[in-house]
């Protein structure tokens, strides 16, 4: 007699995902974009400078991010294969959004379809994250960032970035 077929060898509902859990850090405060570096020059020495965030918001929002990983992340060691990594920044919403007595215009758009864009503020995200939860950001290799009012956050906690980390099979 044959001996049963174990069934849970044949399907896995996601055969990409490593199976570690997943990393979840979230991070409150305005999200603050990595855009373009100025060049400051320094007097009587043409040539001489040094290159900084034209943001000068941007090195505390970093921080912030790094720190609230490290204390996810505790002793453990940067990931060290590809990642998938789901990021939702949630930003604060216009005062002309809203009536008087505090409820939201009709008219209000849905998404914040407005500077920062999308692309800056995840570049931010992911340099804060190098060296803490994965060796290089460059590991990243799919996720999806998004973009939403925090209006609209899940937990209530006004602006700020959801972050979700994932291992993937090598």
């Amino acid at each position: 007699m044959k001996a049963p077929l174990d069934q849970s060898a044949l399907f896995t509902p996601e055969p990409w995902l490593a199976p570690n859990p997943a990393i979840e850090i979230a991070v409150y405060g305005d999200p603050q974009p990595q855009g373009s570096k100025r060049f400051v020059g320094f007097k009587g020495r043409p040539g001489r400078g040094v290159i900084i965030e034209a943001n000068p918001k941007t090195k505390p929002w970093r921080g912030n991010v790094a720190d609230e990983a490290r204390k996810v992340m505790g002793d453990r060691p940067p990931l060290t294969g590809p990642i998938r990594c789901d990021v939702s920044f949630w930003v604060r919403r216009p005062v002309g959004h809203f009536r008087r007595d505090g409820r939201l215009l009709p008219s209000a758009p849905a998404w914040p379809a407005v500077r920062p864009d999308r692309g800056k503020l995840l570049r931010a995200v992911e340099d804060a994250l190098s060296g803490i939860v994965w060796r290089d950001d460059a590991q990243c290799v799919a996720g999806e960032p998004i973009k939403r009012y925090a209006t609209s956050r899940p937990n209530g906690h006004g602006p700020g970035v959801d972050i979700r980390v994932e291992e993937l099979a090598p």
